[in-house]
């Protein structure tokens, strides 16, 4: 994936590690962040639970590969 984002950092002036390592996992996880957020909006013990569940597995899973 760095040598994907290397034209992207270079077009928005970023340092390359910075697009990389703190941008790409933040866009690949915005999708699953917003559905935990509409989730965890309905507040009932059940979807917080599971909201937060999905918050903290997704990093893991980002940990392991």
């Amino acid at each position: 994936m760095p040598p994907t984002l290397q034209p992207y950092a270079s077009q928005v002036s970023v340092p390359p590690f910075y697009a990389a390592f703190v941008l790409a996992p933040l866009a690949s996880n915005a999708a699953g962040a917003m559905a935990s957020y509409k989730y965890a909006t309905k507040k009932t013990q059940k979807t917080i639970t599971v909201s937060l569940a999905a918050l903290e597995g997704a990093p893991c899973m980002d940990n392991t590969l």
